[in-house]
């Protein structure tokens, strides 16, 4: 399989490409043998974290100890390759590397709406592709190739051998590698050193974090940016003749074209670019803004020079080759290509800086695209200020202090404090709003007690203990540090605030409940405080600290947790008319949809924002919203008008979250159901509670406007409401299923409510008498309804009588066309 052509030294690369910063370790070297490590720190402070760019060290280790990082076994020898020694290892370490048309063919059945799902750092066999595309797909001229290969008289399946590469990733480093990098490099480089926050981490919550990396000619790593703003350490440190990687590096201060340029691959026909109707009479920045994608956060995303030399910025080329370390900044993409056979020991840094990026920059776009965070970032903010409160008091009882080592410490400190403030502890506090029946008293959350084995909750600090920071969110994939959303309905499903206050959810959106874990917000208030009452002589500044004990109330938006807690509110008082708001002012009717698609405004959006003074302060009220006519003329009272929380153009998730069948997504949310949504979805088996659902989301939307408008306002009418339509949706359902256990098929009567429940229970709140559920084309269908059964015995009369008897409700085709279980969407 043909190549990319790759540079293979960094010398008159053309433009745009520039060579990434190189120094020697020998040049830091004192003449009596020691490393001049303050001055190598200076350097690797000043160009890789406040420059924020590529540092490569050359000749970490002499050439006469290249032998003790060979990772070449008895394994590998002339007869076995390397191949056959990365096969020996842990399965789930190995990637098959397919050629391109193959693996293309295999991804392809996967593939919903440009959704992969499940795979990580993707690294395939190298292809020329001429512009980006996904890495699955050949180049016109390596088609031909192919097809040659493939009439070479019978020598198909040897080209296919040839073809199938293996790379080993992410393998625990052996013990004699974390020795001798010990030996070699400076503490404050080195995984666990003196400059890294994952010590402070306890053993078990400590994500494994030094890595080897075993792989053959052809192999990489796309396009990506180290984990969580992570710190990246790259050594080469075994490489056959001939062996090295080129790697790129672009800044992030380039993501925004990034996101403008790279897309996924378009089927045959399409082009690579978002296309938008709208882009007419739009400028230049505009349209770039319309054409945004977040392929690149994707892993999967291959950049190669002809794109690159198009964008205008400015990439830095590194070439590495054994003994070569490179220092990837925080947030900086990069891409590898290996040539011929070499091993790496690849490790990453947390520092105070990188952590203030996680928080502010990416774990919002790891929640956004279903990215795992993996390395538990609050919770290491609040483990890295208990270690530093320690040597706080150290530093309080020294009669002499390190004028450069405090002033780091006191730089260090101040992030974190601000990060724990802002981040870990204000967001999951609640401020009371009487009138919304929201008192603010932690004691009134439920605590996340420990579940038996049949299901049930009981309370055990120990269990409960062990258990904190290790509740993963069901959606999002993101590290859960104390408050968070759970359904019992779905078998413990828990979402963290950030997903239930943008829509996210289950089946059950009025019984995700709020939980705690069994350490309370005030107890991390206070231990927050101890450290802000701190010596004044080395803590001055914390004097001005914005964050007081109680949380401020001023401003106009509420907490997280707050927003979340108004949320669940409305949908428990609401129910199946949660998804409509009403303004406070003129009485107009909206719904989450509209407001989304209109404004941009998501439920986080709409929430967030404080209620406006002037309307009446009564606990009965049921109104949340003003409209943004009624905002912009409202004097004194309304808060400003949300901003679009709209994201970008085309949404390329990492995760894709219908892999979890319980999700449901917000209106954000791509190629998943939409919780902002009245009618029900179909499963591939309509349940019974499918059934319900889909009736009461007919006459829901069949409702007179008017019966919402006059009953929306005021709770207890809503409430009223509410219980009318599920009473006539539950009297209808059960005809429905007992015309289904008397063996009748689907007709249009079971589709329309009988005579009596319409005239006695509909007709008054404006239902229109053509109301019906929609199924699909019924002319092709029947509906079997699968009855349960006790040892295979026959069910009872009684039993049969009864609609709980139906436990499953499924459409089928007819005879006569092909047998199989239709699958709804």
């Amino acid at each position: 399989m043909p190549k990319l052509t790759l540079f293979d030294n960094e010398k008159n690369l053309p433009s745009p490409f520039i060579p990434a910063k190189r120094v020697d370790i020998i040049d830091y070297l004192r003449s009596g043998g020691g490393l001049k490590r303050d001055v190598l720190a200076k350097l690797i402070e000043k160009h890789c974290v406040q420059d924020g760019k590529p540092l490569v060290i050359g000749q970490i280790y002499p050439e006469d100890q290249i032998e003790l990082f060979n990772m070449k076994t008895r394994e590998c020898t002339q007869r076995h390759t390397i191949n056959d020694y990365i096969k020996k290892l842990d399965p789930k370490n190995v990637e098959k590397q397919l050629p391109g048309k193959a693996r293309y063919k295999a991804e392809a059945k996967k593939k919903q709406n440009n959704l992969v799902p499940m795979t990580t750092k993707t690294t395939n066999t190298i292809v020329d592709h001429g512009a980006l595309q996904q890495d699955e797909q050949l180049t016109i001229e390596s088609k031909r190739r192919a097809r040659r290969n493939n009439n070479n008289n019978g020598n198909n399946k040897k080209t296919i051998q040839q073809n199938n590469i293996y790379y080993a990733k992410d393998l625990s480093c052996p013990t004699a590698y974390k020795e001798k990098i010990t030996q070699l490099l400076p503490d404050y480089l080195l995984p666990l050193g003196s400059y890294d926050l994952f010590d402070c981490m306890p053993d078990e919550l400590r994500a494994e974090n030094l890595m080897c990396y075993v792989g053959g000619d052809a192999t990489g790593t796309a396009l990506h940016r180290d984990i969580c703003g992570t710190m990246g350490h790259n050594l080469m440190s075994y490489g056959e003749e001939g062996a090295f990687a080129e790697w790129y590096f672009i800044e992030n201060r380039h993501r925004d074209a990034l996101l403008s340029t790279f897309h996924p691959r378009k089927q045959k026909g399409t082009t690579n670019e978002v296309e938008d109707e709208n882009d007419e009479g739009l400028t230049e920045q505009e349209r770039m803004e319309n054409r945004k994608s977040s392929f690149i956060e994707s892993d999967r995303a291959w950049v190669n020079r002809g794109p690159l030399k198009k964008t205008g910025f400015q990439t830095q080329v590194s070439i590495q080759r054994p003994g070569d370390l490179v220092i990837i900044p925080s947030l900086c993409y990069h891409q590898v290509r290996n040539v011929k056979t070499s091993v790496k020991i690849a490790w990453n840094r947390a520092t105070a800086r990188t952590l203030q990026f996680a928080l502010e920059n990416q774990l919002p776009i790891y929640q956004s695209l279903v990215r795992p965070e993996i390395y538990r970032c609050k919770a290491m903010v609040y483990y890295s200020l208990q270690r530093y409160r320690e040597k706080l008091w150290a530093l309080q009882t020294r009669n002499s202090r390190s004028k450069g080592d405090t002033t780091r410490f006191l730089d260090d400190i101040r992030i974190l404090l601000g990060l724990f403030a802002k981040y870990v502890i204000h967001p999951e506090m609640i401020q009371a709003i009487p009138e919304e029946g929201i008192d603010g008293i932690e004691n009134n959350i439920k605590v996340d007690h420990c579940v038996d084995e049949d299901g049930k909750e009981y309370s055990n600090k120990i269990d409960s203990e062990s258990k904190l920071y290790t509740i993963v969110c069901d959606f999002c994939c993101a590290d859960i540090f104390n408050r968070h959303y759970r359904c019992l309905a779905c078998d413990s499903y828990d979402l963290c605030l950030s997903c239930y206050s943008q829509g996210r959810g289950c089946d059950h959106l009025d019984q995700l409940t709020m939980y705690q874990a069994s350490q309370s917000i005030q107890f991390y208030m206070d231990f927050y405080l101890t450290i802000l009452q701190a010596n004044e002589e080395l803590l001055p500044f914390l004097r001005q600290s914005p964050f007081k004990h109680e949380v401020p109330n001023n401003g106009s938006t509420y907490s997280l947790a707050t927003t979340c807690q108004r949320i669940e509110n409305y949908r428990k008082t609401n129910g199946i008319l949660s998804t409509y708001l009403i303004c406070g002012h003129c009485e107009s009717i909206a719904t989450f949809s509209t407001l989304y698609q209109e404004y941009g405004l998501d439920p986080c959006a709409i929430f967030k924002r404080k209620r406006c003074a002037k309307l009446p302060q009564d606990p009965n009220s049921n109104i949340v919203y003003t409209c943004k006519e009624c905002t912009n003329q409202c004097e004194d009272g309304c808060h400003p008008f949300p901003v679009s929380t709209k994201e970008i153009a085309e949404k390329v998730y990492y995760y894709a979250p219908q892999n979890n069948p319980r999700n449901w997504g917000g209106p954000a949310d791509v190629g998943i159901y939409n919780s902002t949504g009245i009618i029900k979805r179909f499963q591939t088996a309509w349940t019974n509670e499918d059934t319900y659902g889909r009736v009461l989301g007919a006459i829901v939307e069949s409702l007179d406007p008017e019966v919402i408008k006059k009953t929306l306002g005021k709770k207890d009418a809503t409430k009223a409401l509410v219980e009318s339509i599920e009473k006539a949706g539950n009297n209808w359902f059960n005809i429905m299923v007992k015309q289904l256990n008397n063996g009748d098929e689907i007709s249009p009567t079971l589709l329309q409510p009988p005579e009596k429940i319409y005239v006695e229970e509909l007709q008054g709140l404006g239902v229109a008498q053509s109301i019906k559920v929609t199924l699909p084309d019924y002319t092709n269908f029947h509906i079997v309804a699968t009855r349960k059964k006790r040892n295979h015995e026959a069910i009872s009369k009684e039993e049969n009588d009864n609609p709980v008897a139906v436990n499953e409700v499924k459409l089928e085709e007819k005879e006569g066309s092909k047998s199989k279980v239709s699958k709804l969407a």
